[in-house]
């Protein structure tokens, strides 16, 4: 995966004693921290969406190297572009 970041996959992890939810890697290196600041549910659910992250941006790439084949939706270039810009703005590529 391009981009410079941290490779996934990534998986949340609540930690009692810090009141956060921590982002780690699959052999345990730390990615980031979510405090919980507002409901344990929206901070569970951003640190979910966090961990996603890696796959979410694979996923979206796969879909652009795949368009050229592709006889639905992703033939829209309108679709296209809105993909291709989300991938640009996740790996700090042109675009962005």
């Amino acid at each position: 995966m391009s981009g410079g970041h941290t490779e996934g996959p990534w998986c949340p992890r609540f930690y009692e004693a810090a009141d956060a939810w921590h982002i780690h890697t699959r052999d345990g290196g730390w990615v980031a921290t979510v405090d919980i600041d507002g409901t344990p549910d929206g901070a569970a659910a951003d640190a979910r969406l966090i961990a996603a992250a890696p796959d979410l941006l694979e996923a979206l790439q796969d879909i652009v190297d795949y368009r050229g084949g592709a006889e639905n939706a992703l033939v829209d270039e309108y679709v296209l572009s809105r993909v291709e810009a989300a991938i640009a703005k996740a790996t700090g590529g042109p675009d962005q």
